[in-house]
């Protein structure tokens, strides 16, 4: 299933709109690149850089929202923890 980045997807927070979009990007990149039956090493290599990617991200969002005191903040901060013990690479 292809991602494509909408701007009904925009939360009208920067930069939080540009990473999000970077990764729905990459997320196309890696669902083309296994359509396309390419190697093991490009395939990879976009896993390991949305992994990277994803927890800079984690870390940039969470820091807005201590910032702005988002009042649901404990329980996002959850999700991302959840999220990132799925990434072992």
């Amino acid at each position: 299933m292809k991602f494509k980045w909408e701007e009904s997807l925009m939360y009208g927070v920067e930069p939080m709109d540009t990473e999000h979009e970077r990764i729905i990007n990459q997320v196309d990149v890696l669902y083309d690149a296994i359509q396309n039956h390419e190697s093991d090493e490009v395939i990879l290599e976009t896993i390991k850089f949305l992994s990277k990617y994803v927890v800079e991200h984690f870390d940039s969002e969470e820091k807005l929202q201590k910032k702005y005191a988002y009042p649901e903040i404990e329980s996002h901060k959850q999700i991302h923890t959840d999220f990132k013990t799925l990434l072992v690479i």
